[in-house]
């Protein structure tokens, strides 16, 4: 079957759907829960899509010969952890996997187990699963097939859009909380109380003091600083919370105290 755009297309889809079906079976298995491993809200993984049709493009030519494959794998597939390995360091100061504990690795990026396993993985792909992924392009009508590709492609690109700005609103909420949850430290302490914990005990507690009058203003601050942060805390943003639970390390230097607000809100809210 050629690779022609309706062709690439599907298999994209497809591939971006069965990823983040196999992210979400390795949490449950882990986690005994369901939890939606992706940025977007949709069921797709779109790394999966781009990566799975990058390496069929690449390894279709030596697709006839088992042991050709394997080895084309091997190279093509550590030769690009490598090269994303370096660009992911460069681009956020952060080592997003690191091979140092395993023998043979080149300075973590990389590493011969790995490479083995990715090798066989490409295999499984080229041999196994994309001939009955291809099967079923082939055999679904076009006069289907094409309606149908752009009604997900639209809902994948309205997807896309939301969470890219979804994305771009996330710095913005930590730098703002950040900046109560500091100055709030400072009242705490000038105070004498903990502004810390559910909104209503907070606001309770500021409301029984009998404040002094050098402390009246610093006491009404704090009240004000507090109903502004509640909002930020309950905001609910799916890709918020992903990136908090899994990406939180990329803003930490920065937001550390926001970030520690916001974990500590989530662990005391997770059953509402």
């Amino acid at each position: 079957m050629g690779f022609d755009v309706y062709v690439l297309s599907w298999m994209f889809l497809i591939y971006s759907f069965l990823g983040w079906c196999i992210e979400v079976v390795f949490v449950a298995l882990d986690t005994k829960q369901f939890d939606n491993r992706g940025f977007l809200r949709g069921p797709v993984c779109p790394i999966y899509g781009i990566g799975i049709t990058l390496i069929l493009l690449c390894l279709h030519p030596f697709a006839e010969t088992w042991i050709i494959l394997f080895i084309v794998s091997v190279i093509l597939t550590t030769l690009l952890e490598l090269v994303v390995g370096i660009l992911l360091k460069k681009c956020f100061h952060h080592e997003w996997w690191n091979y140092s504990q395993f023998r043979f690795n080149f300075r973590g990026y990389i590493c011969l187990r790995f490479s083995l396993f990715w090798g066989v993985g490409c295999l499984f792909v080229v041999k196994l699963l994309h001939p009955a992924v291809a099967f079923f392009i082939h055999n679904c009508p076009r006069n289907l097939g094409i309606p149908l590709l752009c009604l997900f492609s639209v809902i994948f690109i309205i997807d896309v859009v939301v969470t890219l700005l979804s994305i771009h609103s996330y710095p913005k909420r930590l730098k703002a909380l950040n900046d109560i949850e500091s100055r709030l430290h400072q009242l705490s302490e000038e105070l004498g109380i903990s502004l810390y914990g559910s909104i209503s005990s907070v606001m309770c507690v500021l409301d029984k003091k009998n404040w002094a009058p050098d402390k009246q203003a610093k006491a009404h601050e704090a009240e004000v600083l507090v109903k502004k942060r509640e909002p930020l805390l309950r905001k609910r943003n799916h890709v918020h919370r992903r990136m908090l639970k899994t990406f939180s390390f990329l803003y930490e230097d920065r937001y550390r105290s926001a970030i520690v607000a916001l974990k500590r809100y989530l662990m005391r809210n997770r059953f509402s």
